[in-house]
């Protein structure tokens, strides 16, 4: 059976094409008005709009979607996942992008992931393969016309044997972002370790909100199970309550 995408979905797409930013705008939305299985799919297309836009935050919500999602939209969100870790330099997240079923995955994911993996066997001389997964990126970056433009461009570069670029460096706001992301999501561990290198590493307003995320997340969790309660005063206080 496949995904069963909500019609604000498709909306949000054709405005990604020209407007990402409402794309976003319009998923966020939706998603704080979802409930059931729509939910986990709106989220999918979401996360993948932020990754599309460069948000920092993109790689922590597709992981904590596809520790909670199930069936092809986990599956696409482990590869988003990967998709942006890839993308910050990691290779052993290569892995994870020959794993995920092409059917799982989005249209935009596929066309990254294939244009990712022509780009490593390109560095293994591997030409049948890099031609091969060329033709998949090409295929699949069809949907969105930046994507297209990128897919395209990096694939010129590639044919005429120019360097790979670099990551983009990380900044400390962009780890702020993270550890934000990773918090909302409940997972602590993460949100403290991101919180303080960036505590360390930002300064003015940012140095204020590490720091205030620190304090937070140094405190121990909340106990939705505890119970107060409030017991009348006796004896020589029973006057005053």
């Amino acid at each position: 059976k496949g995904r069963v995408v909500p019609a604000v979905v498709e909306d949000a797409l054709a405005f990604a094409t020209t407007d990402r930013d409402r794309a976003v705008n319009l998923l966020e939305q939706a998603l704080s008005e979802a409930s059931g299985a729509q939910r986990d799919v709106i989220e999918l297309y979401l996360v993948e709009q932020l990754r599309l836009a460069g948000s920092a935050d993109a790689g922590v919500r597709a992981e904590a979607l596809a520790g909670r999602a199930s069936g092809a939209d986990r599956e696409a969100a482990r590869l988003g996942a990967a998709l942006v870790a890839v993308g910050d330099g990691d290779q052993a997240a290569l892995a994870t992008l020959r794993e995920v079923d092409e059917k799982a995955a989005l249209a935009s994911q596929n066309a990254d992931r294939f244009l990712f993996l022509a780009m490593e066997a390109a560095r293994s001389g591997d030409a049948k393969a890099t031609g091969s997964h060329s033709k998949k990126a090409l295929a699949y970056a069809k949907e969105d016309p930046t994507v297209k433009a990128r897919v395209e461009a990096r694939l010129e570069q590639l044919a005429r044997g120019e360097p790979e670029p670099a990551p983009p460096a990380e900044t400390a706001g962009d780890v702020l972002t993270k550890a934000e992301a990773a918090y909302a999501a409940g997972d602590r561990e993460k949100a403290q370790t991101l919180a303080r290198r960036a505590a360390d590493a930002t300064a003015g307003a940012e140095t204020t909100r590490a720091e205030g995320l620190v304090r937070v997340l140094s405190a121990p969790p909340e106990n939705p199970g505890t119970i107060a309660v409030l017991v009348p005063m006796s004896g020589k206080y029973e006057a005053v309550g």
